[in-house]
């Protein structure tokens, strides 16, 4: 009898995949929270990318009010802050001193691109597949073996 991989373990491997496309980046592991919130679910037709919505801001990046630049991760998305809205507060950069010049730095100048997104997407198609070839291949053969032990032809003259 034969075992294929099952699901949650394929999708664990290819969130591992994801994860390695995130390090690729040069993102950080501030809090973790992009990485911990990386789902992949492997459906008939393919698979779905799930993961916290900061991960397209570091993807494409954010352009800030003054400086910085955006569109450079999949598909080309593009954010910019607006200026529209005075810095006042948040969790960005702490609260302690120098959390607020950190916030105001980052509202001037933006969010550098670190795209990863394409790189996952490339990792957990060719590499999903390339597991999913060998395991099917394995299984092939464990059944044949498992199956046929001998081949026999019976030849009449």
């Amino acid at each position: 009898m034969t075992t294929f991989i099952d699901k949650d373990e394929f999708e664990a491997i290819l969130r591992d995949l994801g994860i390695q496309a995130i390090n690729e980046a040069g993102i950080g592991q501030q809090t973790g929270k992009l990485r911990n919130t990386l789902i992949v679910d492997a459906t008939p037709g393919g698979y779905v990318l799930e993961f916290e919505p900061y991960g397209l801001y570091l993807d494409a990046g954010v352009q800030g009010t003054k400086f910085g630049i955006s569109g450079r991760g999949y598909e080309g998305n593009f954010y910019k802050f607006s200026g529209q809205y005075k810095m006042i507060g948040g969790d960005l950069g702490g609260q302690g001193p120098g959390g607020y010049a950190i916030r105001t730095a980052v509202y001037r100048d933006g969010i550098a691109a670190k795209p990863w997104i394409d790189r996952a997407i490339f990792l957990i198609t060719e590499e999903g597949a390339d597991l999913l070839e060998r395991q099917i291949t394995e299984n092939f053969e464990t059944y044949v073996e498992q199956e046929f032990p001998r081949a026999v032809v019976n030849v009449t003259l």
